[in-house]
């Protein structure tokens, strides 16, 4: 398995897995459907600047 940080290419997949997260398991902080999208993009873009 290859480690590496997350580039803008990642955005949607990161996406569809904090969704499919939410839905899957009961210790999420969100229920599904509660996770802003910009809150999403807003700690990716975040990520990528450190």
């Amino acid at each position: 398995m290859k480690i590496r940080k997350i580039k803008i290419s990642d955005g949607e997949n990161v996406l569809k897995l904090c969704q499919r997260l939410d839905q899957e398991s009961e210790f999420m902080m969100y229920e599904p459907g509660e996770r802003q999208i910009e809150q999403v993009v807003s700690q990716l873009v975040s990520d990528l600047c450190m």
